[in-house]
């Protein structure tokens, strides 16, 4: 998408980056050597997802040339909330009872892992062109992988092994200067 909306190249080096950051990700998932079953749904579920996020990308990097990084996010978590509102199945008696501890702690990770996290990418969007970005932000996958097996003792496997280097592997690839 960003080669056809910005024009970007692409390049042995991306291609590769890609195949690398693609390989990866399957094997941090458990798509190779596990018992993982593709149904219909899950595979649209993925690709809606993931054309949800280039799209991100796309009107990120057209956004970031008008408006900070600061008004864009405000204005994709806006819009989120408000297209999410009416398929939420809120029970308000429930709702009202929540203490003060449960809503900061809410309000504590939504801002961690979902404000913040949105806030960087967009404003990384300003240096560096959408489609590397993209390819960069696969790091995701192999902090995630990290955090299970140090926190959460999930097993590490040689297939996780072998997709965390592979992504390592791509986000290094794509930081290469050449001279």
């Amino acid at each position: 998408m960003s080669l056809l909306c910005f024009g970007e190249a692409f390049t042995r080096t991306k291609a590769l980056a890609l195949l690398l950051t693609f390989s990866g990700c399957a094997c941090v998932t458990g798509v190779f050597g596990s018992s993982l079953t593709l149904t219909l749904n899950g595979l649209l579920y993925g690709l809606g997802s993931g054309f949800g996020y280039a799209l991100y990308s796309i009107f990120g990097k057209y956004a970031v040339r008008k408006y900070s990084s600061l008004t864009i996010t405000a204005y994709t978590f806006y819009l989120a909330l408000i297209a999410s509102w009416p398929l939420a199945d809120f029970d308000y008696q429930r709702l009202a009872a929540i203490d003060l501890q449960s809503i900061g702690s809410v309000l504590g990770l939504g801002l961690l892992c979902a404000v913040l996290p949105y806030l960087l990418y967009t404003k990384g969007l300003e240096q560096i062109e959408a489609g590397q970005a993209s390819i960069l932000a696969t790091i995701e996958p192999f902090v995630a992988a990290a955090v299970g097996v140090i926190f959460f003792a999930e097993a590490l496997t040689p297939v996780k092994i072998i997709g965390m280097g592979l992504i390592f592997a791509a986000i290094a690839v794509l930081n290469i200067r050449r001279a």
